[in-house]
């Protein structure tokens, strides 16, 4: 279910949350990106896959793989589509760019938030037209985020023009 709510509002609703996993990815230097021509794959697919498989163990060592798939599309997203408008239209994102990823742990639940440098997006328009059963990707094959988030056990929110993203799940 999409709230209005930010990082403050969510983190009170949960009994004694703490910061249970960090991940930050910097930005690379300029320099080094200069030095590596738009046709080198290999430096611009950006290790999008190891973000996620980092996360993904995290989930199921602690058992939170029921959450895998939304909090999957959230930081995909976020990669891929947040941090796009790549120099180089990099696959998987602008390695320019830098990206964290916070997930705390309560008692009663658990939260998980995800910030890019991207310049966002107009997220209650796009949930309008998901809801009102309109077009709401801009990709061909994109949209399971929405279906995915859209879910009475998740409450989901967005910060700073769509640049952060949060998934709350209450046990």
């Amino acid at each position: 279910m999409f709230v209005e709510k930010g990082i403050d509002e969510l983190l009170e609703m949960l009994d004694e949350p703490e910061l249970v996993y960090y991940y930050y990815r910097p930005s690379l230097p300029v320099g080094e990106a200069l030095n590596n021509s738009s046709n080198n794959y290999e430096f611009w697919v950006n290790h999008c896959f190891w973000d996620m498989k980092h996360l993904n163990w995290f989930m199921y060592d602690n058992g939170l793989g029921f959450l895998l798939i939304p909090v999957s599309e959230l930081l995909g997203n976020a990669l891929i589509h947040g941090n796009s408008g790549a120099m180089h239209n990099a696959p998987n994102g602008d390695p320019l760019k830098s990206l964290s990823v916070k997930v705390f742990l309560a008692k009663n639940g658990l939260l998980v938030r995800v910030r890019n440098e991207g310049e966002g997006f107009d997220y209650k328009d796009v949930i309008d037209r998901f809801r009102n059963g309109r077009e709401y990707a801009s990709h061909v094959l994109g949209g399971n985020g929405m279906i995915n988030f859209d879910h009475p056990d998740l409450l989901v929110s967005y910060e700073d023009n769509g640049r952060t993203s949060n998934i709350l799940y209450v046990f």
